[in-house]
């Protein structure tokens, strides 16, 4: 029996989160022996696993975890894993990379190295860490890329052992998807982070400017704040565009497909992303959605015109412009551009697909 570590902070937020989970309790029902370590534990809110998933932490909670020496992190992963003897490793996110790295140095481990974002963005600042989270995939038994925009990132070598596996698409939107499209678009969503990276100042400052030609407009914003000040300043922001009755910070939600299906139109403003789940289970809901055309991701989601509508980013204009050409789209054309984006991710984006090729790498 093949056994594999897949390793991240917490299964709590984020896409890279949501991967592990989706993961490790596929491996697992096929027969793998699946380990998941994580930094800390964040109860009450992580991904669901299989009961047949292998949990581990470094420390009982993330707050314990932050209080050790980085030393003393990689000591006690280097510990774990050896404990463990897997085959496989796959950590995610570059500082649980680097981290991973050096805890397996001199062990007969293959490690199989990810990207879950733009990786012209996720170089580390320091020389030093820039170095070693680069020696990762230099040294890598496999890597994973989301896109093949982020191969060309990467030298040809290291282009030469990767593998291309799209972010799964949740089982549930097999099901759940809009089936009832309205006569003019109204309700608008976006979901994600409420951290720079997203650059909702833009989104919120283009929609007051449509709303006040049509007042009829919402706009719900999910998604979970990283930093307090942060987050204050995007909802003073909507206040002072006078769009506190038409622009909402909504918060996590648990039934976020429930809420893809009650809107009418999806944005993603981001300045980077790797591949957006936000946007991929979107489009699998049967929604026009725009997007700015960031590295990486929305180009290789979306045919633009046909699945939706792409944007430069920070351009503030033409995002506008975007959004006043879906706002004028009939019935008709919404569903028409709604199911041929659900037509494309439920191709590209199934489960199935992606851990077939995980499981490929694995044998």
């Amino acid at each position: 029996m093949r056994r594999v570590i897949l390793t991240i902070p917490t299964l709590t937020g984020g896409g890279a989160e949501r991967v592990v989970s989706v993961w490790a309790t596929q491996l697992a029902e096929r027969g793998f022996d699946v380990h998941v370590l994580l930094s800390g534990r964040v109860h009450g809110k992580e991904y669901a696993l299989s009961e047949h998933v292998h949990i581990h932490s470094i420390a009982p909670s993330y707050e314990a975890y932050q209080q050790l020496s980085l030393w003393r992190k990689i000591y006690k992963r280097r510990i774990i894993i050896k404990t463990i003897q897997p085959d496989y490793v796959i950590p995610l996110l570059p500082h649980i990379q680097i981290q991973t790295r050096l805890a397996t140095w001199g062990l007969p481990i293959r490690r199989i190295e990810t990207i879950r974002t733009s990786p012209w963005r996720a170089e580390p600042h320091n020389r030093l860490w820039r170095f070693l989270w680069k020696e990762c995939y230099r040294s890598a038994y496999k890597v994973i890329l989301q896109t093949k925009e982020q191969g060309e990132y990467y030298s040809d070598a290291i282009r030469a052992k990767s593998v291309i596996i799209p972010n799964p698409l949740n089982d549930i939107y097999q099901s759940s998807y809009k089936q009832q499209y309205a006569e003019r678009p109204t309700r608008f969503i976006a979901v994600g982070r409420i951290v720079p990276q997203k650059n909702y100042p833009m989104m919120i400052r283009a929609f007051a400017a449509l709303a006040r030609i049509y007042p009829e407009i919402v706009l719900d914003i999910f998604g979970e704040e990283e930093d307090i000040a942060y987050l204050a300043s995007v909802q003073r922001l909507i206040e002072d565009e006078g769009m506190a009755k038409q622009i909402f910070l909504r918060g996590r939600s648990m039934q976020i497909h429930e809420e893809y299906k009650a809107h009418d139109v999806f944005l993603l403003t981001s300045n980077f992303e790797g591949m957006p789940n936000a946007l991929v289970e979107a489009m699998a809901s049967g929604l026009p959605c725009i997007s700015t055309d960031c590295k990486t991701g929305p180009k290789d989601l979306i045919t633009e015109g046909v699945s939706g509508f792409l944007s430069p980013v920070e351009d503030e204009k033409r995002w506008m412009d975007a959004m006043q050409h879906v706002l004028l789209l009939t019935r008709s054309e919404q569903e028409k551009i709604g199911q041929e984006a659900r037509k494309s991710i439920l191709d590209k984006c199934s489960i199935a697909h992606s851990v077939n090729v995980l499981m490929h790498m694995l044998q």
